[in-house]
């Protein structure tokens, strides 16, 4: 790892293009949100802020490479009575600025800890999807006392191994130099009908602008498989919603296995959705996960 550049943008002005697009997704979102830039022991870290500060935190922890603007359809229903800020995951394709590199889930501990402390908090609830999902239960195992209830939707490697076509899906992100070959990768992962939708096709322009001139991220920690004692281990309530068509892994078998293996668990498999389910599907995602949040 020594003497890998850090992630970040290619140039300034790719960079500056991004954060232009990263901005018209959350206008087409109509949202009032505050933005930040938050110092951490691991960089700058980038931070949406939606709702009234006096309300209950919720963190929100985006998919790889797909930026906290993958919420844009959540915020709303999300802030009405909750202090919301969805996390640009340091070291990631966003607007956070990495100045040292993240060796592995005990950094990315220590880098979450930083940036919950300059909003004043040592616990909250998360939401997670796919890489932030993983990150959210890696922090759930790791330090429950941070985490008073988890949301994970499409989680890898939690509960369920990949499929071959994702392992193979995964190797063409090396070929990502242009940004149609960018809307292709992430189309992948969305159901067509998603993109019906202005925020929607906002968010995609957005990424697709992105990753192609984004570089420095072969050393990103990679997910790693949860143990059936690490899992059991787990206290913390946990909400798991999949995809029926999810691509990645196999849903079934994800929430059998979260069933049997934590004690405090409700599921819910969404019909006609892939990886992205608040994006794909947010009413039906807004309303379980505010069910959730708000279970006695």
């Amino acid at each position: 790892m020594a003497g890998a550049r850090l992630a970040s943008f290619k140039t300034e002005d790719a960079r500056d293009r991004y954060a232009a697009a990263y901005n018209r997704t959350l206008e087409a979102a109509g949202i009032d949100a505050c933005q930040h830039d938050v110092p951490t022991r691991f960089g700058a870290t980038h931070v949406v802020e939606v709702g009234e500060t006096t309300s209950p935190p919720l963190v929100l922890l985006h998919t790889m490479s797909f930026s906290s603007t993958v919420w844009a359809r959540n915020l709303a229903a999300f802030s009405a009575g909750r202090r919301v800020l969805a996390i640009d995951t340091i070291g990631d394709v966003n607007l956070s600025r990495s100045s040292r590199k993240i060796a592995g889930r005990d950094d990315y501990l220590d880098w979450f800890t930083d940036v919950l402390a300059a909003f004043g908090l040592t616990t909250t609830a998360i939401v997670g999807n796919s890489y932030g999902g993983w990150l959210g239960a890696s922090f759930a195992l790791l330090r429950p006392d941070l985490v008073s209830r988890l949301v994970l939707i499409s989680p890898p490697l939690v509960f369920a191994k990949y499929k071959a076509a994702f392992w193979a899906h995964l190797v063409s992100a090396a070929f990502v130099r242009s940004e149609k070959s960018a809307e292709r990768f992430a189309r992948w992962f969305v159901t067509n009908s998603t993109f019906t939708d202005p925020v929607a096709r906002s968010w995609l322009e957005q990424f697709s602008i992105g990753m192609p001139f984004f570089g420095g991220m072969g050393s990103f920690p990679r997910p790693t498989t949860f143990s059936d004692e690490d899992l059991r281990s787990i206290a913390t309530p946990i909400l798991l919603i999949e995809g029926e068509e999810e691509p990645m892994h196999d849903p079934r078998a994800s929430i059998t296995r979260a069933r049997e293996m934590l004690g405090d668990v409700s599921t819910a498999l969404i019909p006609a959705t892939k990886h992205l389910a608040e994006l794909e599907q947010p009413d039906r995602v807004n309303d379980l996960v505010l069910a959730f949040l708000d279970r006695a």
